[in-house]
């Protein structure tokens, strides 16, 4: 009975730390610089098309901290890379919980959506995005390439 109480408020005070802001990584003491080693290797992992090992990482470093848009984005990247695209959409719709304004994110789930022949699904996506980045002149590229997207969609007369 009295381990059960135990377990109950180490739930609770886990629950509370996490709510009010904490992650898993000032949970652990784990140094700002580590994770940025870890985030480092990922990357380059990524970028040599190791996308099974950066995966690992990524997916570490999401759950070391869940605050964090580029590790869910490289989550979302590998697993698109790896055609894992439902999962990739479950990657980049965290993101938009994080940072409504990130334009990437629904950008990637509709190249996600098309793989899948959601059709609707991936329109939704590149207008998103193509919404968001019209505001933010450093997108203005992604702007551009969500908007060829779709038209691409409308020219096909899918939608």
């Amino acid at each position: 009975m009295i381990e059960q109480h135990q377990e109950t408020n180490y739930e609770d005070e886990l629950l509370s730390f996490l709510e009010d802001g904490g992650t898993m990584s000032m949970l652990r003491n784990i140094p700002d610089d580590a994770i940025e080693q870890m985030y480092a290797v990922a990357y380059n992992y990524f970028e040599s098309a190791k996308y099974e090992q950066a995966h690992k990482i990524f997916q570490l470093l999401c759950t070391l901290d869940h605050y964090q848009v580029r590790f869910f984005m490289g989550l979302g990247a590998c697993r698109q890379a790896l055609k894992q695209f439902e999962q990739a959409v479950d990657a980049y719709s965290f993101v938009t919980v994080i940072d409504v304004n990130e334009p990437r994110a629904p950008f990637h789930a509709g190249e996600c959506h098309l793989a899948l022949g959601n059709m609707e699904a991936a329109e939704s996506g590149f207008y998103t995005a193509n919404h968001l980045a019209k505001k933010q002149p450093a997108y203005s590229e992604l702007a551009q390439r969500a908007s060829a997207m779709l038209e691409e969609i409308t020219q096909q007369g899918v939608i």
